[in-house]
């Protein structure tokens, strides 16, 4: 925190030094200070529950559209652009997402100061705006291993000798796409979904 131009500074208001009861601490930066409380862990917990669920759920959102988009992108169209799908993917499954979270905020926060680094907004497109670097940071990796799924899965189905057999009959490449490739390649892809968003939890 330091390096990120904020100070903690701990304070005993209630004069309880034996004890942790009354101890509270205030983080400052730059003329704004933010009061960090003691009270009951479950009382924290219900204060937060919300923004929990709603992160989770930006999380998910942007695994499903981000993973699905560049895994269909990689497994239909072969070449050049599924070679970088799959390097893209590969890389990002592999960064942990402390890592990621720290890229982004100091890149996105502290450099381009595109994006708030504390607090949850306070409604809209300011709750939208505060939540998307830890849903991004979240979602890093789980975004890449479903779109190495999906492609996988998407590129599997469509070498399938059935798949090519109604392409060869000269029926509509969309309707072959929904009705074969996307139909088998939806159990993996729906499978590995679920268990990204349990895994936020």
């Amino acid at each position: 925190l330091v390096g990120l131009g904020y100070t903690l500074v701990v304070v005993d208001p209630e004069g309880d030094h034996a004890g942790l009861g009354g101890l509270r601490g205030v983080l400052v930066t730059g003329g704004d200070s933010y009061l960090l409380p003691a009270a009951e862990v479950t009382a924290l917990i219900r204060q937060r529950i919300g923004t929990t669920v709603q992160l989770v759920a930006y999380s998910s959102l942007i695994i499903v559209v981000i993973g699905t988009g560049l895994g269909l992108l990689g497994g239909l169209k072969r070449g050049i652009v599924d070679n970088v799908v799959s390097v893209l993917s590969t890389l990002t499954a592999s960064l942990p997402s402390f890592v990621a979270s720290i890229i982004l905020l100091s890149v996105f926060a502290v450099n381009l100061r595109w994006f708030p680094v504390l607090g949850a907004g306070s409604g809209g497109w300011d709750r939208i705006r505060h939540l998307t670097l830890p849903a991004a940071s979240l979602a890093f990796a789980w975004s890449a291993l479903l779109a190495q799924v999906t492609r996988s899965a998407v590129s599997e189905e469509r070498a399938r000798a059935h798949v090519e057999t109604a392409t060869g009959r000269g029926l509509s490449p969309l309707w072959v796409f929904h009705r074969h490739v996307m139909r088998n390649a939806a159990i993996p892809v729906i499978t590995v979904s679920a268990l990204a968003v349990a895994g936020l939890f």
